[in-house]
């Protein structure tokens, strides 16, 4: 109540995309464990929550925006005729893009917006990760590919 007039959003859950498959895919997160049923449990449990906070929030601050923020990372393929690099493309669009905002935006349909974290573009090879090692970028500058060091990892 005290600082609610200094308020103008409300970030109900920072990139639960990046929480749920850290968590349930990649194990680097509690539980840190594979489990693909329990990380759609754990995304209808956020979007409840964020429901819920998005009630009580409007109830009494209804000049508040209530949303979330969602992470956002370009995988893109060094060899489009690679058909492992294409199928390694296909699971990270799917986890990185549309099933988790969308379930906010169509299940949890109270949300004002959805903010948009863009970490770069991930170059891969052989290895769906290779572009975080340090070897990522050397290979990128021997093969001839122009990166910005920043947004192209």
């Amino acid at each position: 109540e005290v600082f609610s007039g200094y308020i103008d959003i409300i970030n109900t859950f920072n990139e639960p995309n990046a929480y749920i498959n850290l968590a349930y895919f990649f194990r680097e997160f509690p539980p840190k464990k594979f489990n693909p049923v329990a990380r759609r449990m754990a995304l209808s449990n956020m979007a409840k929550a964020h429901s819920l906070l998005y009630d009580y929030i409007k109830e009494k601050y209804h000049h508040i925006l209530v949303g979330i923020s969602h992470a956002h990372i370009i995988v893109e393929v060094m060899n489009p005729k690679g058909v492992k690099q294409q199928l390694i493309k296909k699971f990270f669009d799917y986890i990185e893009h549309e099933p988790v905002h969308e379930y906010f935006t169509k299940k949890g349909t109270k949300i004002d917006y959805v903010g948009f974290s863009y970490y770069g573009r991930i170059l891969i090879d052989k290895f769906p990760l290779l572009a975080y090692e340090d070897r990522g970028r050397k290979i990128m500058d021997e093969l001839g590919i122009p990166h910005d060091d920043m947004w192209q990892l």
